[in-house]
């Protein structure tokens, strides 16, 4: 009520932005000679045994002829489809439907998933085969929940639109686009910073693994045998060394996480663009241990110490 008789400008993304501007839109409609006057009605009074004044009969009639409406369309199976209201100047519709609200992160998942998941497919430096099958959820959680500046690092690193050698040169800043730190001829990209060759990076790493990432993972209740096969994937991955899942042979829920990790990439699984069957793996753990903790929030924290 208070949203439809004041005068501030409504936001287009604030829930029923259509039913304000068509409430508003008849306001002002209104002959001069025409005042109106608000008045507050507890709702559900008959139901609660009140006794009820002029007021509340008028909206319990008004409640029971919308409840008769409702009941007639779906006798009749009547398709429920939003329609653009009479004094509603304007409305987007979004795949034919029009739109109560305009949600800009559900317009753009909508005009752009395709077109951005095709981008992913083909990337210079860290290319997703099948970005279907990233558990993309967990990753957006734990992005979420870093701090401001880290959520914008990690957003210009895993781009490529970082300040490493390679885009430096590509700018003209410096001639030459190779690291500097390991000698291997490599051209620095963000992927290169992963695992440069350098012996004080490996150093760096090993112990922000033991130190952060093993911790993160027995803190969060992990299979053992999971924390075992993490740990292991992620140096191996580190020491340019091959990724087999026979090499994993106890756990066949495991074998089809690597596998299909594998797809996506192990650069990716690093930056926490995690297989769904990792999840999968952790809640079949937690329910033989009668834990009722989430694998979703598993994966979350996990991701978010990576």
């Amino acid at each position: 009520m208070n949203q439809a008789k004041k005068q501030t400008p409504l936001h287009i993304a604030q829930q029923s932005f259509d039913f304000f501007q068509e409430i508003r839109n008849r306001l002002q409609a209104l002959p001069p000679a025409i005042t109106v006057q608000w008045r507050w009605v507890e709702g559900h009074q008959r139901e609660a045994g009140m006794t009820m004044d002029w007021w509340a009969k008028r909206n319990d009639e008004v409640d029971s002829m919308a409840k008769k409406f409702l009941r007639a369309c779906k006798r009749s199976k009547r398709e429920h489809k939003p329609v653009q209201l009479w004094y509603e100047k304007w409305a987007i519709k979004l795949h034919g439907e029009k739109l109560a609200n305009i949600n800009s992160k559900q317009l753009y998942i909508a005009l752009m998933r395709s077109t951005t998941l095709k981008d992913w497919q083909t990337h210079h430096t860290f290319p997703i085969k099948d970005p279907e099958s990233v558990d993309w959820t967990s990753f957006g959680k734990a992005l979420k929940r870093l701090p401001t500046g880290l959520q914008r690092f990690v957003t210009k690193f895993n781009s490529g639109h970082i300040g490493n050698n390679h885009m430096l040169h590509h700018r003209n800043a410096i001639p030459t686009p190779l690291c500097q730190n390991c000698n291997s001829n490599m051209i620095e990209k963000s992927s290169h910073v992963l695992r440069c060759r350098c012996p004080a990076a490996k150093q760096a790493f090993i112990q922000n693994v033991n130190k952060i990432i093993r911790t993160a993972l027995t803190d969060q209740k992990t299979s053992p045998l999971l924390q075992e096969t993490i740990l292991s994937l992620i140096f191996k991955w580190r020491n340019y060394q091959k990724i087999r899942a026979r090499d994993y042979p106890r756990d066949r829920d495991i074998q089809a996480a690597i596998k299909e990790q594998a797809i996506i990439g192990w650069h990716n699984f690093f930056l926490g663009r995690w297989s769904f069957k990792w999840q999968a793996v952790q809640k079949k753990y937690l329910f033989s241990i009668g834990s009722r903790r989430s694998s979703s929030r598993w994966a979350t924290a996990i991701i978010i110490n990576l």
